[in-house]
């Protein structure tokens, strides 16, 4: 049993990065809005913050829309104007297409938010360790990064707002794709369905980071007609996707928002450790609070102490051990 444990690929062991997570979720929520049944957790005024609610009602307003409907994310009774789509309100139609044909049949309150939660911690690990392995092969190594994607600042903070945001796991699944070899095309186009079925900013990024895998690949193969094939493609899914899920039912305008510039991150969010507003402490005991303008509230992107201090350890590593060339790189990034 040792033998086949042990020749087996780091990167296959899912099990273990899938242990990781669901531990980490279980330290850091007690599995608190777990029950699918429980609301109330999800009602109230919380920290300066209603997102919640918002996500919660806009998600039984789509359940006791009919079950056939065109476009399929509609929510027709919630609005005027013949209603609104399930994308719009931000209520997570990657799970509100899995469970609405589940709970149509009753009207208990029912939320899956919670549910949500435990799988962005799951699948974090995960696509960490998958990410990780393409390049690490020592597990105990793999283990103590993959601890860094689960207790990172950026991730944890976007659940106490906004819930959808948390799937940072789309991104790293991104990632993992762009660079691993294994990677194909109907990956990148499964991608782009859960990506915009979860949050438009998260597919957003994940159109990037396909632009990257295929500008490879022309670099590659010249191959210029497959290229363009596979973007139109592409990029049709994830309208198809939108489209589904209610986000341009008011057109192709109601994509945008406003507050562009405003809800946004300045060039010091890797170190500000967050924003002592709305009841909320900041992220670090050391590391001071920067400035920031009013909304920047959103670019929370603080990397941790620890990250932080790897970081110079690593940037002065390369001071003084790297060649000339990565020398003056490292001078450029400080």
């Amino acid at each position: 049993m040792k033998r086949i444990i042990t020749n087996k690929p780091v990167d296959q062991w899912l099990l273990v990065p899938g242990s990781i997570g669901f531990v980490y979720y279980a330290l850091l929520t007690r599995f608190h809005g777990l029950n699918p049944f429980d609301v109330d957790w999800m009602l109230p005024f919380w920290r300066g913050s209603i997102d919640s609610a918002t996500h919660y009602l806009g998600w039984e307003f789509f359940r006791q829309a009919p079950l056939l409907q065109w476009p399929p994310g509609k929510s027709p009774n919630l609005g005027p104007m013949g209603g609104s789509g399930v994308a719009l309100t931000d209520s997570l139609p990657f799970f509100a297409f899995i469970f609405k044909p589940l709970t149509f049949w009753f009207s208990q309150p029912f939320q899956y938010f919670g549910i949500w939660v435990l799988t962005c911690f799951v699948l974090q690990a995960v696509f960490a360790w998958k990410l990780l392995t393409i390049w690490v092969k020592q597990w105990e190594h793999v283990v103590l990064s993959t601890y860094f994607f689960c207790f990172a600042p950026i991730f944890i903070d976007r659940m106490t707002v906004h819930l959808a945001l948390a799937g940072h796991w789309v991104l790293l699944a991104g990632l993992y794709l762009l660079f691993s070899p294994k990677s194909k095309f109907k990956h990148w186009t499964l991608l782009a369905v859960v990506s915009m079925l979860v949050q438009p900013y998260l597919a957003i990024i994940c159109v990037a980071l396909f632009f990257a895998w295929i500008l490879i690949a022309l670099i590659e193969t010249h191959a210029y007609f497959q290229v363009v094939k596979k973007m139109c493609i592409f990029i049709g899914v994830l309208f198809i996707s939108g489209w589904s899920a209610g986000l341009f039912f008011f057109g192709l305008g109601s994509a945008q928002a406003a507050g562009f510039g405003t809800y946004s991150a300045n060039v010091l969010a890797w170190v500000d450790p967050g924003f002592p507003w709305y009841e909320k402490a900041l992220w670090s005991r050391y590391v001071p609070d920067q400035w920031q303008n009013t909304g920047q509230y959103e670019g929370m992107n603080y990397l941790g102490s620890g990250v932080l201090l790897l970081a110079f350890v690593a940037l002065g590593y390369q001071l003084i051990k790297g060649t000339w060339k990565s020398r003056g790189m490292q001078v450029a990034i400080i």
